[in-house]
C-alpha cells in the first residue's frame, strides 16, 4: 500500500509492470513492491498488508478473513494498494492508477470503497482458467514461472469467468 500524491505510484495502465508489481501479481511476493513504493518520491508513507487480521503471522486471505491496516494523510493524498488474485497467473485487484481519494475536501472520507477496485491483469504471465492451470502460484513449480505474456498492466480482459465480489476495502478515519 501506499499513501501518495500524483497518480500510477502503483502502476500505469497500457504500460508495462515493474518488477515489483509482477512478483506481487504472480506469486504474492509483496517485498519488492514494497521497495519500490518506500524509493518514490510522491509516496509519503508505504507497507504491506500480509497478516490476517487474529493470525500470528503472514498468510493468504481465506473466506471471510479480513487485513486492517493504518496510514496517516492529509487533505490530497491519495491511497493505492495492489494483492494478489490467488487463483490465476499474473492478476491483482487495485484501484485505478490514481488511487482513492482519502479526503473529500478537509474531510476524512469513511465507507465501503469497493466499487473503486479493479481486478487488473499485470501483463506479465499468459493467463490460465483461473483456480487450475498449473503456473498459477499454488501449484507452480517455482516463483516466475509461466509462459511469458510480454504485455502491459491492463483491466482484466480474457476470456475467463472470475468470482464476483472476492473482496470489500472499508475506510474508516481515526478521530
Amino acid at each position: 500500500w501506499a499513501v501518495h500524491t500524483g497518480s500510477n505510484v502503483l502502476f500505469t495502465s497500457g504500460s508495462p509492470a515493474s518488477a515489483g508489481l509482477e512478483a506481487m501479481a504472480e506469486d504474492g511476493n509483496a517485498a519488492p513492491l514494497a521497495a519500490e513504493l518506500a524509493a518514490n518520491s510522491n509516496v509519503s508513507s508505504s507497507g504491506v498488508f500480509n497478516t490476517p487480521n487474529g493470525a500470528a503471522g503472514p498468510g493468504p486471505l481465506m473466506p471471510g478473513s479480513s487485513y486492517t491496516f493504518t496510514v496517516d494523510a492529509v487533505p490530497g493524498d491519495m491511497l493505492s494498494f495492489g494483492t494478489m488474485f490467488v487463483q490465476s497467473n499474473d492478476l491483482f485487484y487495485a484501484p485505478s492508477g490514481n488511487g482513492i481519494a482519502l479526503f473529500n475536501g478537509s474531510l476524512g472520507v469513511s465507507g465501503d470503497v469497493t466499487s473503486q477496485i479493479m481486478l487488473w491483469d499485470a501483463g506479465t504471465e499468459a493467463n490460465e482458467r483461473p483456480g487450475v492451470g498449473v503456473n498459477q502460484a499454488p501449484r507452480q513449480s517455482g516463483p516466475n514461472t509461466g509462459d511469458d505474456e510480454g504485455g502491459n498492466v491492463r483491466l482484466e480482459d480474457d476470456a475467463y469467468d472470475y468470482p464476483s465480489p472476492v473482496l470489500r476495502v472499508t475506510i474508516t478515519p481515526r478521530s
